[in-house]
């Protein structure tokens, strides 16, 4: 998405600055009409070949098009996957990020002192995978994983039956708290 939104901007930029600069040509030439501003590359285009005429005005198009679709793309968000989970001709649809925001909750209620900063579900073709960002108690590491993993496989199962395959823990800080101080 970066390199979208990178290349959206260089190209707004670059088609602002040719857009300008023909808007002055016009302008002064609208003005004075005795000035002669000519401008080789695009008069031999202009009173050239039809076909060639024909050939840039496509690539313009083209170059007007992709632009559109990366401006779109940036512009939008894009929905977050749906989760689809049921039995018989009943079925339950939840996305992605509600299912994030459950498992966050579930994880800081089931190991105190675990602030989770961010949840990544990831839908693995043998199950899902759990990323999780988080500050953790002074405590042994491996006890805190062992805990939040057991939370999140009964999490994803009362959530839908989904099976946990993988579980990571990031740890972005070890919170020293003693007593309710620092």
């Amino acid at each position: 998405m970066r390199g979208a939104r990178t290349l959206a901007a260089v190209a707004g930029l670059v088609l602002l600055a040719l857009l300008s600069a023909a808007t002055v040509r016009l302008v002064a030439l609208a003005v004075d009409g005795t000035l002669e501003w000519d401008i080789p590359l695009w008069d031999a285009l202009v009173a050239a070949d039809t076909t060639l005429t024909a050939l840039a005005a496509g690539a313009f198009a083209g170059l007007a098009a992709v632009l559109v679709v990366v401006a779109v793309r940036v512009a939008v968000p894009p929905s977050p996957p749906i989760v689809e989970f049921g039995e018989g001709g009943a079925s339950t649809r939840v996305d992605v990020t509600t299912l994030q925001t459950m498992l966050a909750r579930q994880l800081e209620r089931a190991v105190p002192g675990l602030k989770v900063e961010r949840v990544w579900l990831r839908r693995a073709p043998d199950g899902w995978g759990v990323w999780v960002r988080a500050e953790v108690p002074r405590a042994e590491l491996e006890v805190v994983r062992r805990r939040a993993a057991a939370a999140a496989v009964a999490e994803l199962q009362r959530a839908g039956g989904l099976p946990l395959r993988r579980f990571d823990l990031e740890v972005r800080h070890v919170s020293l708290r003693t007593g309710g101080g620092r």
